[in-house]
């Protein structure tokens, strides 16, 4: 299997205009991979203002994941910041899209210590 990693030069706190960005990257990348793996959160950049970017589980970036997933057929990867249904503090999610528009999901569980993303 091929895997291509996309790194793009992220719009912060920006989510349209990285979607903008990361769609004609990520049809480059499809052409020979079949796993696109994007950045640790690709649509805003790793930002504490999680009152601004925080998403619920299935928001505009899960769904851009899944949009490209299937109009590329590829598995595609990337981190978002998720708000759970709750209306807990959000977390860091690495999303896999699939070409079938399945969706699985892991939530980070050691934060980055030294930026304090546990308190955010």
């Amino acid at each position: 299997m091929k895997v291509a990693a996309v790194q793009h030069d992220i719009v912060w706190e920006d989510r349209d205009a990285n979607f903008e960005r990361l769609g004609p990257m990520i049809a480059a990348a499809a052409q020979d991979a079949r796993l696109v793996v994007l950045t640790e959160m690709f649509s805003t950049g790793f930002s504490m203002a999680t009152d601004l970017i925080a998403e619920p589980a299935d928001g505009p970036s899960a769904q851009f994941l899944v949009d490209q997933a299937r109009r590329h057929d590829v598995w595609i990867c990337g981190s978002i910041p998720e708000r759970p249904a709750d209306g807990e503090r959000p977390f860091n999610q690495l999303v896999l899209a699939g070409p079938d528009g399945s969706r699985h999901r892991y939530a980070k569980i050691h934060p980055f210590g030294y930026g304090a993303e546990h308190e955010y």
